[in-house]
Order: C-alpha cells, then structure tokens, then sequence
C-alpha cells in the first residue's frame, strides 16, 4: 500500500509543481510559474484537495532523489499507457483502496508473489487464466465439480494420484522418444 501511496503522492505533487499559482505554491526547491489554464485549475480546487497537496508536497520534499526519480518515471510510464490501461489501473486501486485491510494485506501478498516469479512461470500462469477465462459456463462446472473430488480425498490419496499420473507421463514421453526418427511405415 505505501508504494501504492507513494505513487499516488508522486503525481499529486507532480500536478501541484506544475498548476499551483505563485501565490498558492508551497514553497519548493525551484521556484516554478503557473499558466493561467493551472491557476484557474488551483482555484478549482475544494480546501480539502488543496490540503491534501501541500501534505502530499511535503511528503515529497522528504524523499531521497532516488525514490523521487523512480516516482516520476513511473508516473511518466503510466502517462504513455493507452486509455484502456490507465482504466484498468483505475479499476484496480479502486478495488484495493474499498478492500479491508485483510484484503489489503492479501493483495499485496498476491503482488509479491507475482513479481517473484520468472517470466516463463508468470506466461503460464497467464495462460492458465485465459483459459479458464474462456471456458463455458458448463465447461466451469464440471471444473469445480472435480476441484471438489480433489478436496474431498485424504492425502494419502491425492499422493497416490500424483505418483500414478508421474508414471503415465514419463512412459509417455519415452514412447515418444523411442518412436522418434523413425518416421511413418508403411504397411
């Protein structure tokens, strides 16, 4: 959540450096000038939102200039995105500020996860859910029907399951190794 925040933080204060009006400014490392177009916007703003930007600003101030750079690029990324990802970015910091802090905290789990993962694990495990994804209503059914037999057998079951689908698959691949190179006969 906090880079989330820190993201967030970032192009709040990168907005407020760019519009506020000389006079509205908090004071910076620069002195930055306003166009009228940002002065107008600034003036837009409710007393809440103005507050939230100096807090956030002074936030900003407090970070080392490494933080500060990767923030920026960042939001520089997300500025080139096409409209369809920014909303569906939108979407899901949606998602994740209306979850309780146990979803929160299961998200950014998730997120770890995720990004601990090789590119070949993350392609598959991609692939997995645009599978699932495509699936027809009868086609999921069956699926939780099974998940459901899975569940429901003792561990000792489940091993048994495993070690006999091992051995299926290794006879398999050696069948096929063997009949490799020899092409089709003809009878």
């Amino acid at each position: 959540m906090m880079k989330k925040w820190m993201i967030l933080t970032a192009a709040l204060v990168l907005f407020a450096i760019g519009t506020l009006p000389a006079s509205a400014q908090v004071a910076t490392e620069k002195s930055t000038v306003a166009s009228p177009e940002a002065i107008e916007r600034w003036n837009n703003l409710s007393p809440e939102q103005k507050e939230q930007i100096r807090a956030r600003h002074e936030n900003w101030k407090s970070l080392d200039p490494e933080r500060k750079q990767e923030i920026k690029s960042r939001f520089e990324r997300y500025q080139k995105l096409p409209p369809e990802q920014k909303e569906k970015i939108k979407g899901n910091w949606g998602r994740f500020k209306n979850a309780s802090p146990e979803e929160r905290e299961a998200m950014r789990e998730r997120f770890k996860n995720w990004k601990e993962k090789s590119p070949a694990e993350r392609d598959q495990l991609k692939n997995r859910h645009d599978r699932l994804n495509n699936m027809t209503d009868d086609q999921r059914a069956k699926l939780k029907q099974k998940r459901e037999e899975w569940r429901s057998k003792s561990p000792e079951q489940k091993q048994q399951i495993r070690q006999d689908f091992k051995q299926r698959r290794e006879s398999r691949q050696g069948s096929i190794g063997e009949n490799r190179g020899q092409g089709l006969r003809r009878r």
